[in-house]
């Protein structure tokens, strides 16, 4: 019996550094910023009059505040492209698409406070359509 459940934990191991190995290995192809490949997250912002706008940062994949407070209660469809090349100065954006989905982002506070805890907001993200990289 100890063999058996022996055997099932080295499978399990070899699964979890196999996943590992290949999520390595599709980092390495696709690029990154910095070597100059093309970003691994989808470059999306999201605005919401009366709270600072957040995009998402390309190398993590996470919503983040948008500290340089560059605009708020984007109206026009002008305006979000002029905020997409402006928080992704890397990216040549072409244009933008709202999303059909929402997504929910956590903690997004109003303007002027610093914590909300446990506050969800649900909104239609923009995608910031990038057709390469500046050089």
């Amino acid at each position: 019996e100890r063999e058996r459940e022996a055997d099932r934990m080295d499978e399990r191991c070899l699964c979890l550094y196999l996943c590992l190995f290949i999520e390595l290995i599709a980092g390495e192809v696709s690029g990154s910023r910095e070597s100059g490949g093309f970003p691994r997250a989808e470059p999306r912002i999201a605005a919401v009059c009366g709270k600072p706008n957040m995009f998402v940062d390309v190398r993590s994949g996470r919503w983040v505040i948008d500290s340089a407070k560059n605009r708020s209660c984007l109206n026009s469809t002008q305006e979000i492209l002029q905020y997409c090349t402006q928080v992704y100065p890397d990216l040549q954006i072409s244009g933008v698409i709202e999303s059909k989905q929402p997504v929910k982002i956590n903690n997004w506070c109003k303007n002027g406070k610093k914590k909300c805890p446990g506050h969800v907001q649900l909104v239609l993200p923009y995608h910031c359509l990038a057709t390469s990289m500046k050089n």
